[in-house]
């Protein structure tokens, strides 16, 4: 859930400075990266590490953040980071997943470290769009 803690710390910062900029209309998470270091010279997934080690957080919770743009080669942390890689996937493809399109090759290595069949994808998206909604009806209920 933190993982996007960078995104955070780079708005926070913007306001600080009173400064708009619009990473938000970026097509793609690499496409938000690029922007992100055309416009501060780092992007929020190295922020957001880098702030979560800051705080001392424990490697298992930013490690995998750290290694997100090479999942494929962490060297430690192995397990969350293919939790991880494995999450923003599904992210990506719950609102319209293709069981056609091919799998990244971080997405295939997530798949093979967590010991997951890569053809009963469709069946996870399934299973994620079923917990997603039952947490939004739930949290709509505390409102």
């Amino acid at each position: 859930m933190l993982h996007a803690i960078g995104k955070l710390a780079i708005n926070l910062y913007l306001e600080k400075i009173d400064c708009e900029y619009a990473l938000e209309e970026t097509p793609s998470r690499e496409a938000l990266h690029l922007a992100e270091i055309a416009a501060f010279g780092l992007t929020s997934r190295k922020a957001g590490y880098e702030l979560l080690k800051h705080w001392q957080f424990e490697p298992d919770v930013w490690q995998p953040i750290r290694q997100q743009k090479r999942p494929m080669y962490a060297s430690t942390h192995v397990l969350s980071t293919a939790i991880l890689t494995l999450s923003l996937w599904a992210v990506d493809n719950l609102s319209s997943f293709d069981f056609e399109a091919k799998l990244p090759m971080a997405t295939r290595w997530a798949y093979k470290e967590l010991n997951f069949n890569p053809d009963e994808r469709a069946g996870l998206i399934d299973e994620i769009r079923f917990e997603f909604n039952d947490r939004q009806n739930l949290f709509s209920m505390l409102i």
